[in-house]
C-alpha cells in the first residue's frame, strides 16, 4: 500500500508540475486517468513502463519509481503527445508495435523540443532494429506522417524478420518511453477521437493564453491542423457520391420482387452513380493496409447501399495492371502489391476507351506525379493521403476533379 500510494504521489507531482509550467501538457494529463497496470494483461505483453488508449494512462509501478523525476515529466508528456496525436484511434489493425515506432518517432522530438528529457539517450531507427537499447528520435523523419514511418518502418521489420527467421517479440513498449494502445472494448472510437480533438482545442488555447497569445514552436503544426475545417474523407465521399444520387419510378424497368405475385409495379432509375471507376495506384509508395482496410470498406458500401451498381477497380502504376469488376452482392475487396513508379495517362485512356458508361472516377493516390491523361466524360475524384502540410500544393497541380485527403 505504500508503494501504491508512492507510485501515485510522484505521478501527480509530475502532472502538478506540467498544470502550472506546461498548461498544454497538463490540460492533456489532467484528462486521463491514472490507472496501475502491475496485473493487467495487454495483448502485446506485459506493461513494463506506461501506456495509454485515450482514455487511461497506465502505469508500472516499478517504472515510475525507477525514473527520476525530470524523466517521468518526459514520459507523461510523451504519453499525452500520442494522445493529442490521435495515435489510438489511428491504429486500424496495423502492427502495434511498429506503429510504437512511428508514433514516437513523431513524438519524441516535439518532446525534446519543448525542453523535456526522456529516459535512456536517443538512438535512430536503423540503431533500434540492430538491438540499441534508447528512446527512438531519428532527424530523417522529420515531416512524416505516423502513417508513412509506418510504411517504412514495417518493410524494415519484415525484412528483419525475414532474415533472421524469427516471428518477432511484441512489445508494448519498444521504444522504453511510454506507449500507445488500441481504444479498450467498450469505447466508442469516434467519439473519442473527437473528445481529444476538443480537449486538445482547449489546450492550445490555454498555453496561448499563459503564453501571452503565443503558442510554442512545436505546437504550430498541430494547431493549423486543427483549426483547419474538419470534415471526415468518409463523408466527403458520401457527398460526391450524393450530389446526383437521384431514383426516379420508371414503368420501363417494373420492380422484380413483386412480379411473381402477379403486381406490375414500377422500379427505380438511378440518375446517380450507376457505374463507378475506382483507381488505385498501386505504386511502392501506396499506403497497402489503409487501401485495404478502411478505404475498401468505405468504398464497398457505396455498392451494398445502392449508390452504384457496378464497380470497376484500376490497378496501376505507370501502365494498367489488372482491372476487378464487382456488382451488388460481391464482396469488394482491394489489393495492390507495391510496383513501379506512377503515370495516370494510361488509366485514363482505359477509362476513355473501355468504361464509355462510367459515372464517375475515384482515383486513390498519394499524388506523387506530373502525368494525368486526358479527363474523362464524368466527374473525378481524387482521394490522396500522405503529409497534410502537402496536400495544398499537391491539389493545385492537379489539372481536373475535386480533391480530398484521406489521411
Amino acid at each position: 500500500m505504500k508503494k501504491d500510494n508512492e507510485v501515485l504521489t510522484k505521478l501527480k507531482r509530475a502532472r502538478s508540475s506540467l498544470v502550472v509550467g506546461a498548461p498544454f501538457y497538463g490540460c492533456l494529463a489532467l484528462h486521463l486517468k491514472l490507472v496501475c497496470g502491475d496485473t493487467i494483461l495487454f495483448s502485446g505483453g506485459p506493461l513494463t513502463t506506461m501506456a495509454v488508449d485515450g482514455k487511461n494512462m497506465y502505469y508500472c509501478s516499478e517504472f515510475v519509481l525507477k525514473i527520476h523525476d525530470l524523466e517521468l515529466l518526459g514520459v507523461v508528456v510523451h504519453e499525452v503527445s500520442h494522445c493529442s496525436h490521435r495515435h489510438f484511434g489511428r491504429l486500424m489493425g496495423r502492427d502495434p508495435m511498429v506503429w510504437n515506432i512511428a508514433g514516437d518517432l513523431v513524438i519524441n522530438p516535439e518532446v525534446l523540443e519543448a525542453g523535456y528529457k526522456l529516459p535512456g539517450k536517443p538512438v535512430t531507427l536503423e540503431e533500434h532494429l540492430d538491438g540499441k537499447v534508447g528512446y527512438l528520435c531519428d532527424p530523417k523523419f522529420k515531416g512524416w506522417s505516423t502513417e508513412e514511418i509506418y510504411n517504412y518502418t514495417k518493410k524494415k521489420v519484415d525484412e528483419k524478420r525475414k532474415r533472421e527467421g524469427k516471428g518477432g517479440v511484441q512489445t508494448l513498449d519498444p521504444g522504453g518511453c511510454g506507449g500507445v494502445i488500441e481504444v479498450q472494448q467498450g469505447q466508442d472510437q469516434s467519439e473519442l477521437e473527437h473528445e481529444w480533438e476538443t480537449v486538445t482545442r482547449q489546450a492550445i488555447n490555454i498555453a496561448k493564453a499563459n503564453n501571452d497569445g503565443r503558442i510554442p514552436g512545436h505546437l504550430e503544426d498541430l494547431m493549423a491542423e486543427l483549426q483547419a475545417p474538419r470534415v471526415s474523407w468518409n463523408q466527403q465521399l458520401r457527398r460526391w457520391a450524393d450530389q446526383s444520387m437521384r431514383k426516379e419510378l420508371t414503368w420501363n424497368k417494373p420492380n422484380k420482387r413483386f412480379l411473381h405475385m402477379g403486381l406490375y409495379l414500377p422500379g427505380t432509375k438511378s440518375n446517380g452513380i450507376s457505374h463507378l471507376v475506382v483507381g488505385v495506384d498501386s505504386s511502392g509508395s501506396m499506403d497497402k493496409e489503409l487501401l485495404e482496410k478502411e478505404v475498401a470498406s468505405e468504398i464497398g458500401a457505396l455498392l451494398d447501399q445502392g449508390f452504384c451498381d457496378k464497380i470497376t477497380v484500376i490497378y496501376a502504376d505507370t501502365k494498367v495492371g489488372a482491372v476487378d469488376v464487382f456488382i451488388a452482392g460481391d464482396v469488394f475487396k482491394l489489393s495492390a502489391p507495391p510496383r513501379g513508379g506512377t503515370d495516370f495517362r494510361d488509366t485514363f485512356r482505359y477509362i476513355n476507351e473501355n468504361c464509355t458508361d462510367a459515372s464517375g472516377v475515384i482515383y486513390f493516390s498519394d499524388m506523387y506525379v506530373s502525368q494525368y491523361g486526358d479527363a474523362p466524360s464524368c466527374p473525378t475524384l481524387w482521394a490522396t493521403y500522405g503529409r497534410k502540410s502537402n496536400f495544398a500544393a499537391q491539389a493545385k497541380n492537379i489539372p481536373f476533379g475535386e480533391v480530398i485527403h484521406v489521411h
